[in-house]
């Protein structure tokens, strides 16, 4: 017994002793001034700045490296529209704190199936995701990889810095805020599916409502049904595009088992993983957990059919084939008339969603008022300012975050 109590007053000393050891979180990010000197050099002297931080516990901080912020610096437009919204600022810092502590070793391996990781950022004015808004961490080439919002991918380049509060990771890039489905669809080249949204009526749902995960299909899904589709109604078109959309609910790779789960358009889709892969009835998601400001798009290789929710897919073929008797493509890829073309450049946020154009008619099609959680955000590069008092009060607003505004 006395040799259980000395070990266990032992193990109580030792724990006493790294807790008041352990680095605050300015002490980890000055030790590593060579990698971090950009956001540091804000910070010198600013000793009223490191009074205010407090024991913020169980949090990941993304800091992204000296590269990562210089790239910021040449993006005029936004660094004026993040001078005049600090709610912009606050929800990009925020999406850089992860809930939970999360080491290098606590992310998946899989390729295909990411660790999803709950952020900070919850603002409603810039995302409608229950909790917080996602990114996706995995390992890649040997080092941790985050894809956020635009699929754009940030890596780990030094990473398990412990503070108090939890652990930092170095990152060579910022991470992208997620923007509205129609933007998602878009940039990731969607065209003929935000099209076809856009003439069945449904953009405005798709971007307003919170919790919603869409089945995207590619343009070449839709090119190999084009003469089937050409002569559908309003109505059916409606139909066909409700078909692939949740609504209430977010579903990740991660989350996805064989299962089968409720449309908007009331029929049912079938998740199957087989093979290492998975299918939504007959036709593979070959892209996924694209983050949306108020869900998830997964682009599958062809468009669902309602009528013939009971397809089976072939895993051993690299392309599924059509759900649809009598499929046959057309000249031009449906429903791509009007519709924007992905760009490299960043969108500026706005307080109202882009409105896109009903292929054919002009119109406006069907885009949302201003709404919270669907902005038309589009962060890519371009966030941290260049100096001066913009930049010091970027700064100061990271810190007085995680100060104990947050925690």
């Amino acid at each position: 017994m006395a040799g259980i109590k000395r070990r266990f007053i032992s193990l109580v000393l030792a724990l006493l002793a790294t807790q008041a050891s352990a680095s605050t979180l300015a002490n980890v990010l000055d030790a590593h001034n060579n990698t971090l000197s950009v956001l540091n050099n804000f910070l010198a002297g600013q000793q009223a700045l490191f009074a205010q931080l407090a024991d913020a516990k169980d949090i990941t901080v993304l800091a992204p490296s000296n590269d990562a912020l210089n790239k910021l610096q040449a993006n005029d437009a936004l660094m004026d529209a993040m001078a005049s919204d600090s709610g912009m600022v606050e929800a990009f810092l925020k999406y850089h704190v992860f809930q939970g502590v999360w080491f290098t070793s606590n992310f998946s391996t899989s390729s295909d199936s990411p660790s999803i990781v709950t952020t900070l950022m919850n603002d409603t004015a810039y995302t409608n995701v229950t909790g917080g808004q996602r990114v996706a961490g995995n390992l890649v080439n040997g080092a941790i990889s985050f894809q956020s919002g635009n699929q754009n991918s940030a890596s780990v380049q030094q990473g398990d810095f412990n503070f108090t509060g939890g652990t930092i990771h170095i990152i060579d890039d910022v991470l992208t805020i997620p923007a509205n489905i129609s933007d998602t669809l878009i940039q990731a080249n969607l065209t003929a599916a935000q099209g076809a949204f856009s003439q069945s009526g449904l953009v405005q749902s798709i971007n307003s409502e919170s919790e919603i995960t869409i089945f995207a299909p590619s343009n070449a899904g839709f090119n190999a049904i084009g003469a089937v589709i050409a002569d559908m109604s309003a109505s059916e078109l409606a139909s066909l595009m409700g078909y692939h959309v949740l609504k209430g609910k977010v579903m990740y790779t991660a989350q996805m088992t064989n299962q089968s789960v409720t449309t908007s358009e009331g029929n049912e889709v079938h998740i199957r993983v087989e093979d290492g892969g998975i299918f939504v009835n007959s036709a593979k998601i070959i892209k996924a957990n694209l983050f949306a400001n108020n869900g998830v798009v997964h682009i599958c290789d062809n468009v669902l059919n309602p009528s013939n929710e009971n397809a089976q897919p072939n895993p051993s073929l690299s392309t599924q084939s059509p759900a649809f008797t009598n499929a046959k493509t057309t000249n031009s890829v449906p429903f791509t008339s009007g519709i924007p073309t992905p760009t490299s450049s960043s969108a500026i946020i706005t307080a109202t969603v882009t409105a896109y154009p009903v292929p054919g008619s002009g119109g406006d099609g069907g885009s949302a008022p201003a709404t919270a959680g669907s902005s038309s955000v589009l962060f890519s590069s371009a966030l941290f300012a260049r100096g001066g008092i913009f930049g010091l009060w970027l700064l100061v607003g990271w810190v007085q975050l995680l100060a104990g505004g947050l925690f």
